[in-house]
């Protein structure tokens, strides 16, 4: 069980990509998603974890990125949740049915699908983000 991020394109501020939730090398899950092209995860394998966030107050993945958790003095707090522009992240990465001009639209449903799949146990498994451009 894996995530994987693949950007494919930018805007001024956003980046854009596909989400895709593998298992034994088989997708289960493809959807568009986007971030903040300034403070964006470079891209890497890393460990994630699926736990209730202090701020948004529900279950999401939580991803470890050991550079930026060290620079905020423990816990960045980057995860994939529900939102829609890349001017609301700080990092995090969201997830959307599709592109819809500088935003993803429906991010709520894919999230939804997305968390349908994911371990809830505490299980860690990886994100893998590669930029295609």
């Amino acid at each position: 069980m894996g995530i994987q991020i693949k950007w494919v394109s930018q805007t001024t501020d956003g980046l854009f990509g596909r989400l895709s939730v593998v298992d034994e090398g088989v997708s289960k899950l493809d959807c568009a998603c986007v971030t903040n092209k300034e403070l964006r995860i470079e891209d890497g394998v890393y460990v994630v974890k699926v736990d209730m966030s202090p701020r948004l107050q529900y279950l999401c993945p939580h991803i470890k990125v050991p550079t930026r958790d060290l620079e905020a003095g423990g816990d960045a707090g980057l995860r994939i949740h529900k939102a829609n522009t890349p001017g609301q992240s700080l990092g995090c990465i969201f997830p959307g049915e599709q592109v819809d001009g500088d935003a993803v639209d429906d991010s709520k449903d894919a999230f939804n699908d997305m968390m349908k799949l994911l371990p809830q146990d505490g299980t860690e498994f990886n994100v893998t983000i590669t930029t295609l451009f």
